[in-house]
């Protein structure tokens, strides 16, 4: 399978944004476990800055009647659906050539 640098970048930009979404999850999942406050602790700060340019726009199309802690969990679906839709248009602009 040959692919284009476009195609491999904007896969890598999607994928990065999911990884950081599961590693912030987990993270709050073990904090909590801890009896932590999650948004005391400075990588879940930072992870939590990294999804800003993802979980933000979502928050303002979301119902402000979800609350906050629903938002990532609705972005991450998102961003595997974006990431199949752009592998879709790939193969119909010729930037993913199937043997």
């Amino acid at each position: 399978m040959e692919t284009t640098f476009e195609y491999r970048l904007i896969r890598y930009v999607i994928s990065v944004f999911m990884w950081t979404l599961a590693g912030r999850g987990v993270l709050w999942l073990i904090l909590v476990a801890a009896g932590a406050d999650p948004k005391q602790n400075k990588v879940y700060q930072v992870l939590t800055w990294m999804v800003w340019p993802v979980l933000r726009p979502l928050r303002t199309v979301i119902p402000k009647q979800v609350p906050d802690a629903y938002v990532a969990l609705m972005a991450l679906p998102l961003l595997w659906l974006l990431l199949i839709a752009v592998g879709i248009a790939a193969l119909h602009l010729g930037w993913v050539r199937l043997a």
